[in-house]
């Protein structure tokens, strides 16, 4: 039986993971930061405009967005979005209490748990392989940006995010570490 609404907001979550680092908090805030029209930064954070017009030219919001985060375009809007907008960035789902908290654990965040449980951020991932460690350390301690990430070690800035999302990937999936059984206790509430 369907019993819960999740209503889900798409975004571009690479311009706002970048915001976050820079601590900008909204649209128009940044569209201030780098001289644009708030709405249409708004377009962009939304994904319902393209990174590139149909003459296949950067949009000047996106080189203006690149400018200010000292990145290349990939590193502010999803590859597949470079030519193809978001018709609509909202969706609702409807769920089951046993899909509910599977998308619940999900979205926690490991850093979160780590933090809560008092794990040092070094033990959180010690059991990964020596270069998906130090990426995930590049990442999320240094913050540092997936271009920079492939620049220092000499790779593709997609490697680098493959990297990441497998060592995330491992940090959920490995059943007997600590991680993993912290979100299974998550998941019985």
């Amino acid at each position: 039986m369907i019993d819960y609404k999740v209503e889900i907001k798409i975004k571009n979550g690479r311009l706002s993971q970048m915001m976050d680092e820079r601590g900008v908090v909204n649209a128009s805030e940044l569209a201030r930061q780098v001289g644009s029209d708030p709405s249409t930064v708004g377009r962009a954070l939304n994904l319902s405009m393209t990174a590139y017009n149909k003459y296949g030219q950067m949009r000047i919001v996106y080189s203006k967005l690149c400018e200010y985060f000292m990145c290349e375009i990939d590193d502010i809007c999803p590859p597949d979005h470079f030519h193809n907008a978001l018709d609509e960035n909202r969706r609702a789902v409807y769920v089951n209490k046993d899909q509910l908290r599977s998308l619940e654990t999900r979205a926690v965040d490991p850093m979160l748990i780590a933090a809560r449980d008092e794990l040092s951020f070094d033990d959180m991932i010690a059991g990964l392989p020596e270069r998906r460690r130090k990426v995930v350390t590049m990442r999320l301690k240094d913050g540092m940006t997936f271009s920079q990430i492939a620049e220092e070690f000499g790779f593709s800035h997609h490697r680098a995010i493959s990297l990441f999302e497998d060592a995330l990937w491992r940090l959920r999936a490995k059943k007997s570490n600590h991680l993993a059984e912290r979100l299974s206790e998550i998941n019985e509430y």
